[in-house]
């Protein structure tokens, strides 16, 4: 028979550091796990880049002294082991051996830039981002801001004509998106 536990929710985090806060949690014996946030009326649904993190009711302070002290300093330094890539030189080999020449391609909302880098990569277009979007973003980025991505230069125009695509595939996945769908101008 098992054990029941009270839970008591933690907070919000970005999904991508929860995972590394359940993780710090469970080496410390914290029984701890993840839900999805409630719906949220002015977003029109809930959030696909947070979850909520909840804990064993009696470890709540020691779960919040974990996530206020330990995750931050976690995350800082799983970034600065990997900042991602260096979109400013021109170098970086392709599949071929030839060097691309990276060029700005505009600003976009994280998630939305996540899908455009999959369309790309479908249709066998270099591109990518100013930092990794499979790990925690660096400490320099806040919350909502956009992430510049960047593409082969000999395929801007083609990048271009994926955004159409880019923004069926987030509103088939029921994301929501702002427009602008990726800025030139800035973040």
């Amino acid at each position: 028979m098992e054990e029941t536990v009270t839970a008591t929710r933690l907070g919000g985090f970005d999904r991508l550091a929860a995972p590394m806060l359940l993780d710090l949690l469970a080496e410390r014996g914290i029984r701890a796990f993840e839900a999805p946030q409630a719906a949220n009326p002015a977003t029109r649904g809930f959030d696909p880049m947070h979850t909520d993190v909840w804990v064993e009711s009696g470890r709540v302070e020691d779960a919040r002294r974990i996530a206020d002290e330990q995750l931050p300093a976690f995350l800082e330094q799983t970034v600065s082991d990997d900042l991602g890539p260096e979109p400013e030189g021109d170098g970086e080999e392709g599949g071929d051996g030839d060097a691309i020449g990276w060029q700005a391609f505009g600003w976009m909302e994280t998630h939305a830039a996540v899908v455009f880098l999959k369309v790309c990569e479908e249709e066998a277009i270099s591109a990518r981002a100013e930092y990794a979007l499979d790990r925690p973003p660096p400490v320099w980025v806040t919350p909502g801001m956009r992430v510049q991505v960047y593409v082969d230069e000999f395929f801007v125009e083609e990048a271009e004509q994926l955004l159409e695509r880019v923004e069926q595939r987030l509103d088939e996945q029921g994301i929501s998106w702002e427009e602008p769908l990726c800025e030139l101008s800035g973040p």
